[in-house]
Formats: structure tokens, C-alpha cells, sequence
């Protein structure tokens, strides 16, 4: 509760120590809160104070409120108190610290920075019958800044002690207004996401590669290479694996090309098409491969030759060619 009066000129209050009661859990103030307002045409100030759960801390430093203003905001502890936000069956954990700082003026103008540090990271999805699939990072690090500009973003990725993923990206003001960036993938290891991909028993590779970005919030555009190494997948339940799987993923702003060949139970697959995000989106792959032992469990073997064309679009596939068995 909130109480207060006026001392002559100046309104001061006290915000109780009370106890909120949350999705996340119970979030308990423990020392009350002074309040100050000096009359219209002031500022509100609101003293900093200490938010505290079991697993977490939330303190809001000084906050001045008025026409102008600031603020800031300091959160640590287990990103567990996160979970509340993710998909149902999803379960979040980790290390989290968080800082936040603003200001505004009477003019409309607004700045804002803020950095955030993640360690030991896992994001599991649970489902049906007890089973679970996780993904995780050693360490991350965001970083923000808000001005005139737009938004600035910063983000690097750990994992077994080396960077895997970076971006620094300007998110403009207005929609309309032209976006830029880049990104980069360092031997990004898909075995990392196997888990959750349940449909295939085997998923590895290393994926790495440069990313200009540019266009706009709606229309994003990206320009640079993407290359998978050394891949290797097979399906659940089919011990025929398709192996030494070398991709390029060449993207030209609002389409790709890729182009790559491996090797499908024991013989040569060559890929080559195209994906295209406009007028929508649209994969076209020719597959073409020699003498592939293929099994299909319990028993039967074939050996396969192809020449395929594969068109996927939303909710449509179509393949046509040849198959020699």
C-alpha cells in the first residue's frame, strides 16, 4: 500500500514492504519505499528499491518521472523466472544478469542503453511420454543502445569456449526506413540441434559463413555465404545415411542458391537449386545421384539412380524425373 501527505509545498509518501504473487513466482519487497513530489510540474521520484524472489533479484535504480525523466534497472539471477514466457513444455535455465538505463526530455527525445550476460545456458522442450529435447550456450552477450538513429543490437554467442554466433544490427525508428547489419555463424555445430529434430536419428555438420543485412523490418534482405561441412543426416527408423555433405548457400538479398553434393549409401548426390522469399516462398532443388544402396526395414534393399526435380512451396510438393531401380 501507498501512503503519503502533503508537507507544505511537497507531497511524500512510503510504498510499503508487500508481496506480489506472479505467474513466476512470489516477488517480495522488504523495505519501504520513499516517494517524493515536489507539486505540478515536477517530477515524481521514486527511490530505488529491490524486488527478490527465490531465484531472482529485480531492483529499479532512482526513477524520476515528469516531462523529463530517467531510470534504470538491474536484474540477476536463474532465468528459470523466465519460463512463464516461453511455449508451454518449455522449461528455461541459466545465469542471467541484467542492466537497463534511460532518459526522455520535454522535447520528445528518448535515449536508452542496456547489457545483458547469459552463462550455462539450456532451453528444454518437453514432450509427449517423457521425452525432451535441449539446446544451450556456454555464455552470451547482449548489448543495446537506443537514440535518434534506432535501435543498435549487439549479440555474440559461446559455446565450448569459442564464439558460434555474432550480430550488430540498426533497426531504424520507422518501418520504412532502411535496416543494416551483419551476421556471422562459426562452425556452428548442427549435432547442437539434433534433439530438436526428432524426425532424424543422425544430424551433424558445421556450419559457418558471413551475412551482410539490409532492407527493411518487413522486407529484410540478406547478402553473403553460408556453407555446411562435412554434414551427415539420416532418418529415424532407416539406417541408410546420406553422408560427407557439403552445401553453399549463396544468398543474393531476397533469394539463394545452393549447390552441393554428398554421398547417399554409398553413391555420389549432386544438389543444385534455388530459394526464393518473393512473391513467396519457394525451394527448387534438382537432385541428381548414382548407384545409391538404399534400405527399407526390416529387409529390402534397392540400388537407386535419380535424376529428380523437388518444388516446395507452402503446403504443396511436387517432384518429377526419373528413378532407375
Amino acid at each position: 500500500a501507498v501512503k503519503g501527505s502533503w508537507q507544505g509545498q511537497q507531497w511524500r509518501g512510503l510504498l510499503a514492504p508487500t508481496r506480489l504473487q506472479l505467474p513466476n513466482g512470489s516477488w517480495q519487497l522488504d523495505e519501504a519505499v520513499d516517494l517524493a513530489w515536489p507539486g505540478a510540474g515536477q517530477q515524481l521520484s521514486i527511490e530505488g528499491h529491490c524486488w527478490r524472489q527465490s531465484q531472482a533479484q529485480l531492483c529499479p535504480g532512482e526513477l524520476l518521472l515528469g516531462r523529463s525523466g530517467r531510470g534504470s534497472l538491474e536484474m540477476a539471477g536463474d532465468m528459470s523466472v523466465l519460463t512463464g514466457l516461453l511455449s508451454t513444455g518449455a522449461k528455461l535455465s541459466g545465469d542471467l544478469q541484467l542492466m537497463l538505463e534511460g532518459s526522455w526530455d520535454a522535447e520528445g527525445g528518448f535515449l536508452a542503453s542496456g547489457r545483458s550476460e547469459t552463462r550455462s545456458v539450456l532451453l528444454t522442450q518437453y514432450h509427449g511420454e517423457g521425452e525432451s529435447a535441449s539446446v544451450g550456450w556456454d555464455r552470451g552477450v547482449a548489448e543495446l543502445k537506443y537514440d535518434r538513429s534506432g535501435l543498435h543490437v549487439g549479440w555474440a554467442l559461446q559455446r565450448d569456449g569459442r564464439k558460434v554466433l555474432g550480430l550488430e544490427l540498426l533497426l531504424p525508428p520507422e518501418r520504412e526506413q532502411a535496416l543494416r547489419g551483419t551476421a556471422s555463424l562459426e562452425q556452428v555445430q548442427l549435432s547442437t540441434l539434433s534433439a530438436l529434430v526428432p524426425s532424424l536419428s543422425t544430424l551433424e555438420g558445421s556450419v559457418s559463413g558471413q551475412l551482410q543485412l539490409s532492407g527493411t523490418v518487413d522486407k529484410p534482405l540478406a547478402h553473403g555465404l553460408l556453407t555446411l561441412s562435412d554434414g551427415r543426416l539420416a532418418m529415424a527408423g532407416n539406417p541408410t545415411e546420406l553422408e560427407s555433405l557439403d552445401l553453399k548457400f549463396d544468398l543474393r538479398g531476397n533469394w539463394a542458391e545452393l549447390s552441393g553434393r554428398g554421398i547417399l549409401g554409398g553413391g555420389e548426390l549432386r544438389l543444385a537449386g534455388q530459394l526464393n522469399s518473393e512473391p513467396e516462398l519457394r525451394l527448387e532443388v534438382s537432385l541428381q545421384g548414382d548407384e545409391h544402396s538404399v534400405l527399407y526395414p526390416p529387409s529390402t534393399g534397392l540400388l537407386l539412380s535419380e535424376d529428380l526435380r523437388v518444388v516446395v512451396t507452402a503446403g504443396l510438393l511436387d517432384i518429377s524425373g526419373n528413378i532407375v531401380v
